[in-house]
Protein backbone atom coordinates (compact mmCIF):
# COMPACT_ATOMS: atom_id res chain seq x y z
CA UNK A 1 0.00 0.00 0.00
CA UNK A 2 2.82 2.41 0.80
CA UNK A 3 4.37 1.91 -2.63
CA UNK A 4 0.99 2.47 -4.27
CA UNK A 5 0.46 5.72 -2.34
CA UNK A 6 3.94 6.95 -3.29
CA UNK A 7 3.21 6.13 -6.92
CA UNK A 8 0.30 8.56 -6.95
CA UNK A 9 2.42 11.18 -5.21
CA UNK A 10 5.02 10.70 -7.96
CA UNK A 11 2.27 11.31 -10.50
CA UNK A 12 0.98 14.39 -8.68
CA UNK A 13 4.44 15.97 -8.52
CA UNK A 14 5.03 15.22 -12.18
CA UNK A 15 1.69 16.71 -13.23
CA UNK A 16 1.77 19.79 -10.99
CA UNK A 17 5.47 20.70 -11.06
CA UNK A 18 6.57 19.07 -14.34
CA UNK A 19 9.43 17.22 -12.66
CA UNK A 20 10.41 13.82 -11.33
CA UNK A 21 10.28 12.81 -7.68
CA UNK A 22 13.27 10.57 -7.00
CA UNK A 23 12.89 7.73 -4.53
CA UNK A 24 15.60 5.74 -2.77
CA UNK A 25 14.02 3.13 -0.53
CA UNK A 26 11.80 5.27 1.74
CA UNK A 27 13.61 8.54 1.03
CA UNK A 28 12.15 11.10 -1.38
CA UNK A 29 14.36 13.60 -3.21
CA UNK A 30 13.73 16.79 -5.16
CA UNK A 31 16.60 18.25 -7.15
CA UNK A 32 15.50 21.07 -9.45
CA UNK A 33 15.60 24.89 -9.61
CA UNK A 34 14.22 26.46 -6.39
CA UNK A 35 10.90 27.68 -7.83
CA UNK A 36 9.99 24.28 -9.23
CA UNK A 37 11.18 22.58 -6.06
CA UNK A 38 8.94 24.82 -3.93
CA UNK A 39 5.94 23.99 -6.13
CA UNK A 40 6.69 20.27 -5.90
CA UNK A 41 7.02 20.48 -2.11
CA UNK A 42 3.62 22.20 -1.85
CA UNK A 43 2.14 19.43 -3.98
CA UNK A 44 3.66 16.78 -1.70
CA UNK A 45 2.30 18.52 1.41
CA UNK A 46 -1.20 18.74 -0.12
CA UNK A 47 -1.03 15.06 -1.10
CA UNK A 48 0.05 14.04 2.43
CA UNK A 49 -2.82 16.05 3.94
CA UNK A 50 -5.38 14.39 1.66
CA UNK A 51 -3.99 10.92 2.39
CA UNK A 52 -3.78 11.58 6.15
CA UNK A 53 -0.04 10.91 6.42
CA UNK A 54 2.92 12.94 7.65
CA UNK A 55 6.52 13.28 6.55
CA UNK A 56 9.30 12.27 8.95
CA UNK A 57 10.48 15.68 10.17
CA UNK A 58 13.78 14.25 11.45
CA UNK A 59 14.68 13.12 7.93
CA UNK A 60 13.25 16.13 6.11
CA UNK A 61 15.48 19.02 5.09
CA UNK A 62 16.40 21.39 2.30
CA UNK A 63 19.22 23.49 0.93
CA UNK A 64 18.98 26.43 -1.45
CA UNK A 65 22.06 26.53 -3.69
CA UNK A 66 23.04 29.66 -5.61
CA UNK A 67 26.04 30.71 -7.67
CA UNK A 68 27.48 33.92 -9.06
CA UNK A 69 26.18 36.00 -6.17
CA UNK A 70 22.53 35.50 -7.10
CA UNK A 71 20.04 36.66 -4.49
CA UNK A 72 17.79 33.99 -3.00
CA UNK A 73 14.04 34.33 -3.30
CA UNK A 74 12.92 34.77 0.33
CA UNK A 75 9.39 33.56 -0.36
CA UNK A 76 10.72 30.36 -1.95
CA UNK A 77 13.33 29.93 0.79
CA UNK A 78 10.72 30.23 3.55
CA UNK A 79 8.53 27.61 1.88
CA UNK A 80 11.20 24.93 2.19
CA UNK A 81 11.29 22.58 5.20
CA UNK A 82 13.92 23.14 7.86
CA UNK A 83 16.58 20.52 8.43
CA UNK A 84 19.78 19.20 6.91
CA UNK A 85 20.04 17.31 3.63
CA UNK A 86 21.93 14.12 4.46
CA UNK A 87 22.81 10.74 2.96
CA UNK A 88 24.17 8.27 5.53
CA UNK A 89 26.97 10.24 7.27
CA UNK A 90 27.27 12.83 4.50
CA UNK A 91 25.43 16.11 4.82
CA UNK A 92 25.04 19.14 2.59
CA UNK A 93 25.48 22.06 4.96
CA UNK A 94 27.13 24.71 2.82
CA UNK A 95 24.77 26.45 0.37
CA UNK A 96 27.68 28.62 -0.80
CA UNK A 97 29.98 25.77 -1.91
CA UNK A 98 27.57 22.87 -2.37
CA UNK A 99 30.11 20.51 -0.78
CA UNK A 100 29.13 17.33 1.03
CA UNK A 101 30.88 16.90 4.39
CA UNK A 102 30.92 14.13 6.97
CA UNK A 103 28.66 14.64 9.97
CA UNK A 104 30.96 14.08 12.95
CA UNK A 105 28.23 13.60 15.57
CA UNK A 106 26.93 10.15 14.44
CA UNK A 107 30.49 9.12 13.55
CA UNK A 108 31.62 9.79 17.13
CA UNK A 109 28.71 7.74 18.46
CA UNK A 110 29.63 4.77 16.26
CA UNK A 111 33.31 5.05 17.19
CA UNK A 112 32.43 4.88 20.90
CA UNK A 113 30.33 1.80 20.17
CA UNK A 114 33.23 0.29 18.20
CA UNK A 115 35.55 0.94 21.15
CA UNK A 116 33.25 -1.14 23.39
CA UNK A 117 33.02 -3.95 20.83
CA UNK A 118 36.80 -4.09 20.43
CA UNK A 119 37.29 -4.13 24.21
CA UNK A 120 34.93 -7.11 24.45
CA UNK A 121 36.95 -9.21 21.97
CA UNK A 122 38.71 -12.16 23.60
CA UNK A 123 41.09 -13.10 20.78
CA UNK A 124 43.29 -11.41 18.23
CA UNK A 125 41.33 -12.86 15.33
CA UNK A 126 37.94 -11.73 16.70
CA UNK A 127 39.43 -8.25 17.29
CA UNK A 128 40.66 -8.07 13.68
CA UNK A 129 37.30 -9.31 12.40
CA UNK A 130 35.43 -6.63 14.36
CA UNK A 131 37.85 -3.94 13.17
CA UNK A 132 37.55 -4.99 9.52
CA UNK A 133 33.77 -5.16 9.67
CA UNK A 134 33.41 -1.62 11.01
CA UNK A 135 36.42 0.28 9.67
CA UNK A 136 36.76 -1.58 6.40
CA UNK A 137 33.15 -2.04 5.36
CA UNK A 138 30.69 0.02 7.43
CA UNK A 139 32.49 3.36 7.36
CA UNK A 140 33.73 2.64 3.84
CA UNK A 141 30.15 2.77 2.57
CA UNK A 142 28.59 5.40 4.86
CA UNK A 143 31.27 8.00 4.12
CA UNK A 144 30.49 7.82 0.41
CA UNK A 145 32.64 6.43 -2.37
CA UNK A 146 35.18 8.89 -3.80
CA UNK A 147 33.88 10.27 -7.09
CA UNK A 148 34.70 13.08 -9.50
CA UNK A 149 31.53 14.95 -8.51
CA UNK A 150 32.69 15.09 -4.87
CA UNK A 151 36.30 15.92 -5.69
CA UNK A 152 39.48 15.72 -3.65
CA UNK A 153 37.92 17.70 -0.79
CA UNK A 154 35.69 14.71 -0.04
CA UNK A 155 38.70 12.35 0.09
CA UNK A 156 40.52 14.79 2.39
CA UNK A 157 37.45 14.86 4.63
CA UNK A 158 37.39 11.04 4.84
CA UNK A 159 41.12 10.89 5.62
CA UNK A 160 40.77 13.49 8.36
CA UNK A 161 37.82 11.61 9.86
CA UNK A 162 39.67 8.29 9.88
CA UNK A 163 42.66 9.98 11.50
CA UNK A 164 40.45 11.49 14.19
CA UNK A 165 38.76 8.12 14.79
CA UNK A 166 42.07 6.33 15.27
CA UNK A 167 43.39 9.06 17.55
CA UNK A 168 40.33 8.50 19.73
CA UNK A 169 40.71 4.70 19.76
CA UNK A 170 44.49 4.74 20.28
CA UNK A 171 45.27 7.79 22.38
CA UNK A 172 48.62 6.52 23.71
CA UNK A 173 47.64 7.53 27.25
CA UNK A 174 48.60 5.45 30.30
CA UNK A 175 50.85 3.18 28.31
CA UNK A 176 48.24 2.34 25.67
CA UNK A 177 49.08 2.03 21.98
CA UNK A 178 49.22 5.01 19.64
CA UNK A 179 48.14 3.08 16.53
CA UNK A 180 46.23 -0.05 15.53
CA UNK A 181 49.47 -1.81 14.55
CA UNK A 182 51.10 -1.00 17.89
CA UNK A 183 47.99 -2.19 19.75
CA UNK A 184 48.01 -5.60 18.05
CA UNK A 185 51.75 -6.00 18.52
CA UNK A 186 51.38 -5.33 22.25
CA UNK A 187 48.54 -7.85 22.48
CA UNK A 188 50.47 -10.52 20.58
CA UNK A 189 53.54 -9.90 22.74
CA UNK A 190 51.60 -10.24 26.01
CA UNK A 191 49.59 -13.29 24.95
CA UNK A 192 52.11 -15.27 22.90
CA UNK A 193 55.46 -13.80 23.89
CA UNK A 194 56.43 -12.81 20.35
CA UNK A 195 58.22 -9.50 19.94
CA UNK A 196 59.33 -7.52 16.88
CA UNK A 197 56.25 -8.57 14.90
CA UNK A 198 56.53 -6.94 11.45
CA UNK A 199 53.72 -4.73 10.14
CA UNK A 200 53.52 -6.96 7.06
CA UNK A 201 52.22 -9.84 9.22
CA UNK A 202 49.36 -7.64 10.45
CA UNK A 203 48.24 -6.25 7.10
CA UNK A 204 49.00 -9.13 4.74
CA UNK A 205 45.82 -11.07 3.84
CA UNK A 206 45.06 -14.45 5.34
CA UNK A 207 45.95 -16.20 2.09
CA UNK A 208 49.52 -15.01 2.55
CA UNK A 209 49.69 -16.03 6.20
CA UNK A 210 48.89 -12.63 7.72
CA UNK A 211 46.06 -11.37 9.91
CA UNK A 212 44.33 -9.51 7.08
CA UNK A 213 43.99 -6.26 9.04
CA UNK A 214 42.36 -3.61 6.87
CA UNK A 215 44.03 -0.24 6.43
CA UNK A 216 41.38 2.36 5.45
CA UNK A 217 44.02 4.82 4.25
CA UNK A 218 45.41 2.65 1.43
CA UNK A 219 42.54 2.88 -1.04
CA UNK A 220 42.03 6.58 -0.28
CA UNK A 221 45.64 7.53 -0.98
CA UNK A 222 45.49 5.58 -4.26
CA UNK A 223 42.83 8.02 -5.56
CA UNK A 224 43.84 11.17 -3.68
CA UNK A 225 46.03 12.46 -6.49
CA UNK A 226 43.64 11.44 -9.27
CA UNK A 227 41.59 14.65 -9.26
CA UNK A 228 43.32 17.03 -11.71
CA UNK A 229 40.32 19.38 -11.61
CA UNK A 230 37.62 20.24 -9.12
CA UNK A 231 33.92 19.70 -9.98
CA UNK A 232 33.54 23.50 -10.15
CA UNK A 233 36.37 23.75 -12.69
CA UNK A 234 34.80 21.03 -14.83
CA UNK A 235 31.46 22.83 -14.86
CA UNK A 236 33.13 26.17 -15.59
CA UNK A 237 34.85 24.58 -18.58
CA UNK A 238 31.48 23.32 -19.76
CA UNK A 239 29.92 26.79 -19.59
CA UNK A 240 32.84 28.23 -21.54
CA UNK A 241 32.61 25.47 -24.17
CA UNK A 242 28.86 26.02 -24.39
CA UNK A 243 29.38 29.72 -25.01
CA UNK A 244 31.96 28.96 -27.72
CA UNK A 245 29.59 26.41 -29.29
CA UNK A 246 26.88 29.09 -29.43
CA UNK A 247 29.24 31.58 -31.09
CA UNK A 248 30.38 28.99 -33.66
CA UNK A 249 26.82 27.93 -34.48
CA UNK A 250 25.69 31.54 -34.79
CA UNK A 251 28.63 32.31 -37.08
CA UNK A 252 27.69 29.35 -39.27
CA UNK A 253 24.10 30.58 -39.41
CA UNK A 254 25.13 34.13 -40.34
CA UNK A 255 27.49 32.84 -43.04
CA UNK A 256 24.66 31.00 -44.81
CA UNK A 257 23.07 34.16 -46.13
CA UNK A 258 19.35 34.58 -46.78
CA UNK A 259 19.22 31.97 -49.56
CA UNK A 260 21.20 29.43 -47.57
CA UNK A 261 19.05 29.92 -44.49
CA UNK A 262 15.84 29.39 -46.44
CA UNK A 263 17.30 26.31 -48.08
CA UNK A 264 18.26 24.99 -44.65
CA UNK A 265 14.74 25.79 -43.41
CA UNK A 266 13.16 23.86 -46.31
CA UNK A 267 15.40 20.87 -45.63
CA UNK A 268 14.01 20.72 -42.09
CA UNK A 269 10.42 21.59 -43.04
CA UNK A 270 9.89 20.20 -46.57
CA UNK A 271 7.85 22.17 -49.11
CA UNK A 272 4.15 21.48 -49.21
CA UNK A 273 3.22 23.14 -45.95
CA UNK A 274 2.42 26.64 -47.11
CA UNK A 275 2.15 28.27 -43.69
CA UNK A 276 5.11 26.49 -42.05
CA UNK A 277 7.11 29.74 -41.97
CA UNK A 278 4.49 31.56 -39.95
CA UNK A 279 3.86 28.61 -37.61
CA UNK A 280 7.51 27.88 -36.83
CA UNK A 281 8.48 31.56 -36.69
CA UNK A 282 5.45 33.55 -35.49
CA UNK A 283 7.42 36.79 -35.72
CA UNK A 284 8.28 36.08 -39.36
CA UNK A 285 12.02 36.57 -38.69
CA UNK A 286 14.02 33.90 -40.50
CA UNK A 287 17.24 35.87 -40.56
CA UNK A 288 18.01 36.32 -36.85
CA UNK A 289 19.71 33.55 -34.91
CA UNK A 290 18.24 32.44 -31.58
CA UNK A 291 19.39 34.04 -28.34
CA UNK A 292 21.84 32.31 -26.02
CA UNK A 293 18.98 31.70 -23.57
CA UNK A 294 17.01 29.87 -26.26
CA UNK A 295 20.13 27.99 -27.34
CA UNK A 296 20.65 26.62 -23.81
CA UNK A 297 17.00 26.20 -22.81
CA UNK A 298 16.95 22.45 -23.53
CA UNK A 299 20.54 21.71 -22.51
CA UNK A 300 19.39 19.11 -19.94
CA UNK A 301 18.09 16.85 -22.68
CA UNK A 302 19.90 18.00 -25.84
CA UNK A 303 23.43 19.14 -24.93
CA UNK A 304 26.14 16.61 -25.77
CA UNK A 305 28.67 18.77 -23.92
CA UNK A 306 26.59 18.62 -20.74
CA UNK A 307 26.09 14.87 -21.11
CA UNK A 308 29.85 14.41 -21.40
CA UNK A 309 30.71 16.41 -18.27
CA UNK A 310 27.80 14.79 -16.39
CA UNK A 311 29.12 11.35 -17.31
CA UNK A 312 32.63 12.34 -16.20
CA UNK A 313 31.42 13.70 -12.84
CA UNK A 314 29.66 10.41 -12.11
CA UNK A 315 32.84 8.40 -12.65
CA UNK A 316 34.96 6.95 -9.87
CA UNK A 317 38.60 8.11 -10.11
CA UNK A 318 41.03 5.52 -11.37
CA UNK A 319 43.27 4.17 -8.64
CA UNK A 320 46.97 4.83 -8.94
CA UNK A 321 48.91 1.77 -10.05
CA UNK A 322 51.08 -0.07 -7.55
CA UNK A 323 54.40 -1.13 -9.01
CA UNK A 324 55.88 -4.26 -7.48
CA UNK A 325 59.60 -4.85 -7.17
CA UNK A 326 61.14 -7.82 -8.97
CA UNK A 327 61.58 -9.68 -5.66
CA UNK A 328 57.97 -9.16 -4.56
CA UNK A 329 56.63 -10.00 -8.02
CA UNK A 330 58.69 -13.19 -8.14
CA UNK A 331 57.59 -14.23 -4.65
CA UNK A 332 53.92 -13.74 -5.54
CA UNK A 333 54.36 -15.73 -8.73
CA UNK A 334 55.99 -18.63 -6.88
CA UNK A 335 53.29 -18.54 -4.21
CA UNK A 336 50.56 -18.58 -6.85
CA UNK A 337 52.22 -21.51 -8.62
CA UNK A 338 52.60 -23.48 -5.40
CA UNK A 339 48.97 -22.88 -4.47
CA UNK A 340 47.89 -23.86 -7.96
CA UNK A 341 49.60 -27.21 -7.46
CA UNK A 342 47.96 -27.54 -4.04
CA UNK A 343 44.56 -26.81 -5.57
CA UNK A 344 45.11 -29.51 -8.18
CA UNK A 345 45.94 -32.01 -5.46
CA UNK A 346 42.96 -30.87 -3.40
CA UNK A 347 40.65 -31.21 -6.38
CA UNK A 348 41.79 -34.80 -6.83
CA UNK A 349 40.90 -35.46 -3.19
CA UNK A 350 37.58 -33.56 -3.39
CA UNK A 351 38.71 -30.66 -1.17
CA UNK A 352 38.72 -26.90 -1.83
CA UNK A 353 41.62 -24.49 -1.27
CA UNK A 354 41.18 -20.68 -1.42
CA UNK A 355 42.92 -19.08 -4.38
CA UNK A 356 45.63 -16.42 -4.09
CA UNK A 357 44.95 -13.11 -5.79
CA UNK A 358 47.40 -10.25 -6.07
CA UNK A 359 44.57 -7.80 -5.50
CA UNK A 360 44.40 -9.09 -1.93
CA UNK A 361 47.42 -6.87 -1.25
CA UNK A 362 45.09 -3.86 -1.26
CA UNK A 363 43.18 -5.04 1.80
Amino acid sequence: MAHMARYFMDLAVNQEASMLLFRQHDDLWLCVPPQKCAKAWRTMQSFAKVMGVEFNKHKTGSVYLTSGGKIKDKEVLNSFPEGTVAVDFLQLISPETGNWVINEEPVDAHVRQLQKQLAACTSVLSWVQTWNSCIGRFFGSTFGEPANCLGRAHVDNILETHQRMQQFLFSGENGTAKSVAEHLKQWISKRFGFTNVPDAFLFMPEHFGGLGLRNPFNSLFLVHGQFPKTPEQKMQEFFEQEREAYKATKATFDALGETGRRHRFRSIYPAGDGDSDSRQFPGGDLDSFMTFEDFTHWRDSESHLLWRVYKDLREVPRKKDIWLSADVNGALRRLAESQSEEMDRAAALGRAVPAVRRTDLGR
